[in-house]
């Protein structure tokens, strides 16, 4: 859409890149006021192409007229070979994405705080992150300290579950071990409220 803001006593003519002329609005008669003129045009307007307004007073003769060059810009541009920026940043909402020397960094509204990306899926090589959770507060959660995984769940530090088929390991510290609804030989019934009672003897004990 071409429009522009006037007077309506001016002839005004719309010429495109070459000098042809392309739309020609008339003065409208009666005395002069400022108005928003949206003409209906019978050509679509190009993306990249610079159009030419010229106004000039109706009834003067040899008058240069008034000039106004714009080019214009689509809504979505499409670049055939590509673009450079050092970011991009939304309209109504102001997060970024800035590019940096290894990558491209995702900034919140204020520019400073860490942003948040949103995926169905993401298919990456590798992962350095200082924590993983689920999506509700009362999910499980894992950290991972200097000696390893920390697996939590909900807004607090409570010690979580970790559910498998099979653990392999070198070693394992425990306080107690049970089947959950079985002790296993050689041990008291296991109960959350006695952990001494569950530990197994060890191999050769009497």
């Amino acid at each position: 859409m071409l429009l522009w803001d006037g007077p309506t006593d001016l002839d005004y003519r719309i010429l495109d890149q070459l000098g042809n002329e392309v739309h020609h609005e008339q003065a409208k008669p009666g005395p002069a006021a400022h108005l928003t003129f949206r003409p209906t045009l019978t050509f679509t307007p190009q993306r990249g192409t610079t159009y030419t307004l010229v106004a000039r007073p109706r009834g003067v003769a040899n008058h240069q007229g008034y000039f106004l060059t714009t080019t214009v810009h689509a809504a979505i541009p499409e670049f055939e070979s590509g673009t450079r920026t050092q970011w991009i940043e939304g309209t109504a909402n102001k997060s970024r994405a800035v590019f940096t020397p290894d990558g491209v960094d995702i900034q919140a509204q204020n520019h400073t705080d860490p942003g948040r990306l949103r995926a169905k899926t993401a298919d990456v090589d590798s992962v350095i992150t200082r924590l993983v959770q689920g999506r509700k507060d009362e999910d499980g959660w894992i950290s991972f300290p200097e000696r390893g995984v920390n697996v939590y769940h909900g807004p607090t530090s409570t010690p979580g579950v970790i559910t498998a088929a099979r653990a392999d390991v070198d070693g394992v510290n425990t306080a107690w071990a049970g089947s959950g609804t079985q002790a296993r030989a050689g041990s008291s019934s296991p109960s959350p409220e006695s952990p001494s009672t569950r530990t197994a003897p060890r191999a050769g004990a009497p």
